[in-house]
C-alpha cells in the first residue's frame, strides 16, 4: 500500500461522511463545507502529483452536474460530488448513480447517507 493513495482515499471518505452527518442533521449540505472540501482536495491532489486527473475530472463533472441539477437532483449533493472529484475521480459519480438507484428503489429520494455508503464501498480497494 502506498501512502500517496491511502491519504487521499481516507480524506475522501471522511469528507463524504462529514457531509452525510451534516445533511442528516440539517437537511442540507452547506456551500461553505463543499467549498472547503474542494479547496482541500485540489491542494492534496496537487501535493501528490494528481493535478492533471484532478482538473480533468473537475472539468468533465461540471456539465454533468448542471444536467442532473436541471433534472431535479439536489444542489448540495451535486456540489459534494463536484468537490470530491479531484481526489475520487469517477468514484463519486458511480456512488451518486448507485445512491440514486437505491433511493428510487426505496420509493424515496437520494440520501447523502447512501452516497457516503456507496463511496465507501467503492473506495475500499484504495485502502487495502
Amino acid at each position: 500500500m502506498n501512502v500517496s493513495s491511502l491519504a487521499p482515499a481516507a480524506l475522501l471518505l471522511s469528507e463524504v461522511w462529514v457531509a452525510a452527518c451534516v445533511d442528516s442533521r440539517s437537511g442540507r449540505v452547506p456551500n461553505r463545507l463543499n467549498a472547503t472540501f474542494l479547496i482541500l482536495n485540489l491542494a492534496v491532489a496537487g501535493s501528490v502529483g494528481w493535478w492533471r486527473p484532478a482538473l480533468i475530472w473537475s472539468a468533465l463533472s461540471i456539465p454533468a452536474a448542471l444536467v442532473l441539477h436541471r433534472l431535479g437532483l439536489g444542489g448540495g449533493d451535486l456540489k459534494l460530488v463536484l468537490s470530491t472529484c479531484p481526489l475520487g475521480g469517477p468514484i463519486p459519480w458511480v456512488a451518486l448513480a448507485a445512491a440514486c438507484v437505491a433511493g428510487y428503489l426505496r420509493g424515496g429520494r437520494l440520501s447523502t447517507l447512501d452516497l457516503a455508503a456507496f463511496t465507501t464501498a467503492l473506495a475500499i480497494p484504495a485502502l487495502l
